[in-house]
C-alpha cells in the first residue's frame, strides 16, 4: 500500500510540474506575440514609379508591396481598418480621384470627387479638411467612395492641419495655422475649442489619449506630451538636436513614437519610448510618408 501510496504522490508532483511548464511556456510565448498594428508607406522613385508598401513596425523593413500606380502620386492617405483598406487621393488627368486600396490584394476602387487637403479618420468616420479661400470647412465624408454627407464645422479663412483624433473624446484635434492655437472640434455635434500654443511640425496621439508633438528650434528639436485639453507642454520625451523626424504616429502596441529621423540625406526608422525617451534607430528606404 505505502508503495501504491507513493507512486500516487510521485505521479501528482510530476503532473504539478509538467502543468507549471506549460503556462510559463504559453506565458512565454505570449509575451513574443509579433505586434498586430500595420504601417505603410508611400514610396516615389526616382523614376517616376510609386507604389504602396507595408513595413515591420519593429525595423521599419518592406514586408511586401501592396500595390503599383506607375506614375500616379497618392497623396492624404490613411488606413482605414474598418475595412482593411488605404484611402487616399490622386489627380488624374486634372480630375481628382478618391482611391480606395484593398490591403489583401491590392484591388483599387477610384471615384471622381471634390479633393481636399487632409483626411482624419475617427473610429470608422472619414472627415476632411475643406479648404475654399475664406468659407474652409470640416467634413464628413463617405468612405466609400468620398462624397460629402454633411459638414461638421465651418471655419471661416483659419486654416486647419496637423489633424489627429481623440477616441476617448471623440474630438478631432488639430492646428489652427492661421492664429498658431490647438483647435478641437467635437465630432458629435461640432461644437469647438481654441487655445494659444506653441505651434508644432506634427501631432500624434495614443488610444488612451496622450498627445504628443514634434518641435522644431532649428538645433535642439523634440518630441514632447502636450496637454490633451489646452495643448501646453507636460514634459520633454526626447532631444533629437538638428535632425528633422518625418512622419512621426504612435505605435500603440509597444507605447513608442515612430518615425522617419532624417539626418542631412539619410533616413533612419526612428523609434522611441515614451516611458523613459530611450530610442534606437535603423538604416531604411526613403518614403514620401507612412500611412497608418
Amino acid at each position: 500500500m505505502k508503495t501504491k501510496t507513493m507512486k500516487a504522490i510521485i505521479l501528482g508532483l510530476c503532473t504539478l510540474v509538467t502543468s507549471c511548464s506549460k503556462t510559463t511556456d504559453e506565458e512565454i510565448n505570449e509575451s513574443q506575440t509579433p505586434i498586430t498594428e500595420k504601417i505603410f508607406a508611400f514610396k516615389y522613385a526616382d523614376n517616376g514609379t510609386s507604389s504602396v508598401v507595408q513595413l515591420n513596425p519593429n525595423n521599419g523593413s518592406e514586408i511586401k508591396t501592396i500595390v503599383n500606380l506607375g506614375n500616379q502620386y497618392l497623396r492624404i492617405a490613411k488606413y482605414y481598418s474598418t475595412t482593411d483598406e488605404i484611402l487616399g487621393e490622386i489627380n488624374e488627368n486634372n480630375t481628382k480621384k478618391f482611391y480606395r486600396i484593398k490591403v489583401s490584394d491590392g484591388t483599387v476602387s477610384k471615384y471622381n470627387y471634390n479633393g481636399y487637403d487632409d483626411f482624419v479618420i475617427g473610429g470608422n468616420k472619414l472627415y476632411a479638411f475643406k479648404y475654399n479661400n475664406s468659407n474652409n470647412s470640416i467634413v464628413e465624408l463617405n468612405p466609400t467612395n468620398g462624397t460629402e454627407m454633411t459638414t461638421l464645422k465651418s471655419v471661416g479663412s483659419n486654416y486647419l492641419k496637423n489633424f489627429v483624433f481623440s477616441q476617448n473624446t471623440n474630438t478631432i484635434i488639430c492646428e489652427n495655422n492661421t492664429i498658431k492655437s490647438l483647435y478641437k472640434i467635437n465630432a458629435t455635434n461640432g461644437n469647438t475649442e481654441s487655445f494659444n500654443y506653441f505651434g508644432y511640425d506634427h501631432l500624434t496621439i495614443s488610444k488612451n489619449g496622450q498627445l504628443y508633438g514634434f518641435k522644431y528650434t532649428t538645433n535642439n528639436n523634440q518630441i514632447v506630451e502636450l496637454n490633451t485639453s489646452n495643448g501646453n507642454e507636460v514634459k520633454t520625451i526626447k532631444s533629437i538636436g538638428n535632425k528633422y523626424l518625418k512622419n512621426m504616429f504612435y505605435l500603440n502596441s509597444t507605447n513608442e513614437i515612430i518615425g522617419d529621423l532624417v539626418d542631412s540625406s539619410i533616413h533612419n526608422y526612428f523609434k522611441c519610448k515614451v516611458s523613459d525617451g530611450v530610442s534606437n534607430e535603423n538604416s531604411f528606404g526613403k518614403y514620401d510618408y507612412f500611412i497608418f
